[in-house]
């Protein structure tokens, strides 16, 4: 699978762009504040519906616009094409395959599969909880139609029961009447929360021996292992093993129940998916604590590109590869590394300041672009 074309209006520093694209690495050169990291953006949010660098998505449009528009062209391994659109107009979105629009559950999952790097992404591996629950969740979503729809249907049900907790701590008493309405949304966030994290669980060990190989092939030093950490225990993975959701949902529930006092005080639902983590460990070492700014971003790398073959393997289905600014802080050796990996893929896009950041062995094989201005050449 890969990106014939890309068109754009009005997306940030780009009044317009319309420019064919090449199967295999090409490499995008330009220097700081050109639109590199824009033109790469341009395309994730018109394969994914999502912006990779903001939540609100009328930051995507250019100074002065009244609206934004990304389609690219996609081609399967067999030949069939795809357009996906994605238009931003009096602060609506609208995400649009083969002329039409998606629904807006729809929204979230996404048919074909991109892995993209950004810098700031580094705070998936260095950072909170939070940036590594998200990853799950977007990964997830896009991969799996029930995991999205589960998800939507988890967020629905713990704001219900955050908004009756904040009732019944403002009412100052828990009546027969609340008691009942708290059984009944403890049921549906148990439900839809240990299906999540059952997804989660069964996701993660596919993933995590690939991370580890990618993570050896990209010059890495140790053995990765990614570990889900369940605020319904430490024997999470051991309980839905033995007896899938039910064994899950009978703790869930058990723990709404032990928290409900505190979760009144805090009006916050303090047990479930969205208050778990993924550990990220290198020799039993966490990444986020011990690991050097090299090694963060040398896991992060693997934990993305690995992305790319599971999907292969499972869907049958190549993905587009994304990498934004993935040389800087990789010694020659490992920019080596890094091309030979990515050379596996149908199409990858890598941005970088200069031609001479790529290995000398790959640079008879790149298709070379420039960007200056918010234009995009190309040059060979």
């Amino acid at each position: 699978m890969h990106i014939c074309r890309i068109m754009a209006r009005n997306f940030r520093i780009y009044s317009v762009i319309d420019i064919a694209l090449p199967t295999g690495i090409i490499a995008v050169v330009g220097d700081n504040a050109q639109g590199k990291t824009t033109f790469v953006e341009a395309i994730a949010f018109a394969l994914t519906g999502e912006s990779p660098r903001t939540h609100d998505d009328r930051e995507v449009l250019q100074k002065g616009a009244k609206y934004a528009v990304v389609k690219v062209l996609v081609r399967l391994e067999k030949g069939e094409e795809h357009w996906l659109e994605i238009a931003i107009a009096d602060g609506r979105k609208r995400w649009i395959i083969d002329g039409k629009a998606r629904r807006k559950w729809e929204e979230g999952w996404a048919p074909f599969h991109v892995v993209y790097f950004m810098p700031h992404e580094i705070q998936i591996v260095s950072g909170e909880p939070r940036g590594r629950r998200e990853l799950l969740d977007k990964t997830l979503s896009h991969w799996n139609h029930s995991y999205h729809f589960n998800l939507l249907n988890y967020r629905r049900a713990i704001s219900h029961r955050n908004a009756l907790l904040e009732r019944i701590n403002q009412e100052g008493n828990l009546t027969k009447e609340s008691r009942a309405e708290i059984d009944n949304w403890n049921m549906q966030v148990a439900k839809y929360g240990a299906r999540l994290i059952g997804m989660r669980l069964e996701f993660i060990q596919r993933w995590h021996p690939l991370v580890w190989e990618f993570f050896s092939e990209l010059g890495g030093v140790g053995r990765v292992e990614l570990r889900y950490v369940s605020s319904l225990g430490e024997d999470a993975l051991k309980l839905y093993s033995s007896g899938k959701i039910e064994a899950l949902l009978e703790r869930y529930i058990e723990l709404l129940e032990e928290a409900l006092l505190r979760d009144i005080e805090t009006t916050a639902t303090s047990v479930g998916p969205h208050r778990d983590d993924l550990q990220i460990l290198i020799d039993n070492m966490d990444v986020r604590d011990y690991g050097s700014s090299g090694q963060q971003k040398l896991t992060l790398l693997a934990m993305k590109l690995s992305l790319g073959k599971l999907h292969e393997l499972e869907r049958k289905m190549s993905s587009i590869i994304l990498l934004d600014d993935a040389l800087s802080q990789l010694d020659n050796k490992r920019r080596r590394k890094l091309f030979e990996v990515i050379q596996r893929y149908e199409q990858c896009i890598i941005t970088m300041t200069s031609f001479e950041d790529i290995p000398q062995p790959f640079r008879d094989i790149c298709a070379l672009f420039q960007i200056e201005r918010g234009k995009v050449t190309r040059i060979k």
